[in-house]
Formats: C-alpha cells, sequence, structure tokens
C-alpha cells in the first residue's frame, strides 16, 4: 500500500489499506491524495472511498472534500451538513480550508455578496499560496455574477500569474474556463476563444476528459459566434 501511495496510486492504496483493516492509513491516504483524484476527475472513486469511511472517522479536511463532491452534484443542502460537522472538528491550520468550502457553498447557493465576505476573511488568515489563489477567484466569481466585469477579469489574470508560479494545472484550467466564460458574456470573443483553448489543454494534460469536453464546446459555441461554423461543428 505504502508503495502504491509513493507512486500516487490513491485508489489502489486505499484498497489494500481496508484489506489490511487500517481504516486510518486508508483516510490518510484519501487526506493526501484526495484532491488529486477530484482534480482528475475521478468523482466515482472518491465516492466509493467515502462509502468505506464513517463519518465519524472523518476528519475536517475530508468532510470538506466529501461536500465538494456533493456540491459537484447539485447536493447543497448536503454539503452544508458536512460543512456543519467539519466545523466542530476544526483544527486552527484548516480553518482557512473550511472557510473557502462555506463560501463556496454560498457561492453555488446564489449569496453572491455573502460568498464574497467569507472569501475575503479567508485573505485575514494569511493563507498559503493556493488557498489565496482559490478566495480571489471566487469573488472575481461573485463580482462576475453581480455585473462587475472589469473587477472580476483583473482579479481572475491574478489568479492566474499565483497559480503559474505554483504550477498548479487543475486551477490554471479552472481559472481560464472562468475567464472564458466572462469573456464571452463581455462579447471579446477572440480572447473568450483563446482561454477555453488553454482550459481544454490543461484539461488534456491533468486527463480530466469531462471537463476538457466542456471547455472545448464552449470553445466551439464561440467559433459559431464568430461565422467558423465549419471549424466550429468539427470541435464538437
Amino acid at each position: 500500500a505504502e508503495a502504491y501511495a509513493d507512486r500516487e496510486l490513491w485508489a489502489r492504496a486505499f484498497d489494500l489499506y481496508l484489506i489490511a483493516d487500517d481504516r486510518a492509513a486508508a483516510a490518510a491516504v484519501l487526506t493526501k491524495g484526495g484532491d488529486q483524484l477530484f482534480h482528475q476527475g475521478h468523482l466515482a472513486t472518491l465516492e466509493q472511498c467515502f462509502q468505506q469511511l464513517p463519518l465519524t472517522s472523518l476528519s475536517a479536511p475530508l468532510l470538506c472534500l466529501k461536500g465538494r463532491l456533493y456540491l459537484s452534484r447539485g447536493g447543497i443542502e448536503e454539503a452544508v451538513a458536512l460543512s456543519d460537522l467539519a466545523a466542530t472538528r476544526v483544527c486552527p491550520d484548516e480553518l482557512a480550508s473550511l472557510r473557502l468550502f462555506q463560501a463556496d457553498i454560498a457561492q453555488k447557493r446564489g449569496e453572491y455578496r455573502e460568498a464574497i465576505t467569507q472569501a475575503e476573511d479567508v485573505l485575514l488568515y494569511n493563507p498559503r499560496d493556493d488557498q489565496r489563489a482559490t478566495a480571489i477567484r471566487l469573488i472575481a466569481n461573485c463580482n462576475a455574477r453581480l455585473g462587475n466585469h472589469v473587477l472580476a477579469v483583473k482579479l481572475l489574470n491574478e489568479v492566474l500569474q499565483i497559480q503559474r508560479s505554483r504550477g498548479d494545472l487543475y486551477y490554471l484550467a479552472l481559472t481560464s474556463h472562468d475567464l472564458g466564460m466572462l469573456y464571452d458574456q463581455m462579447s471579446r470573443l477572440r480572447e473568450a476563444e483563446r482561454s477555453y483553448q488553454q482550459a481544454e489543454a490543461y484539461w488534456t494534460t491533468i486527463g480530466n476528459i469531462g471537463a476538457r469536453a466542456l471547455s472545448r464546446n464552449n470553445g466551439a459555441v464561440v467559433a459559431h459566434a464568430m461565422g467558423r461554423f465549419r471549424e466550429a461543428h468539427s470541435q464538437l
């Protein structure tokens, strides 16, 4: 199991620890590799892992990860319940992650100003660069929803700079896709197309096929809007 974990074969390591009846080690594997599985789009694998672990054994970060799975499926109220449970188990160094999860829930509920407030609170915790970038991205997307498009573009480009310095392809893909949608709303179609193409390239690199298809499809819609009908059809 350790050898599989060292090779970042998280699901195999998790299964072997379960066979050995070492649920604590299995949970530790999920804590270490769960985000990577999520980023690669292996949501069904994550769900199967969580089915093997009782809620009583889950730390605050794992509760937040399970909640993000619910959010990805539209299960907002289930995510809220897990957020409340995580708040009872959170350690001081986990507060920023919990607040980001709570802000994400508020965004999904359409409570954009509340989400902005919660994300801005995260920035007061002196967060890690990845957490700071996530908070700024959330603030940007909520501002976009509120019609503050110019500010949102500025903030998303700031996020891209942070994530490029970190080499985080998942968040580069997400943020590029966000920019594509925003530029599309602003009728800046060439910039929208370029952003979708960048997102598609990042998704391809990390192997997230579902997200790649979404960025590719959006890029095709933009190409169609610019009158490149044959090219758009070839991308669908």
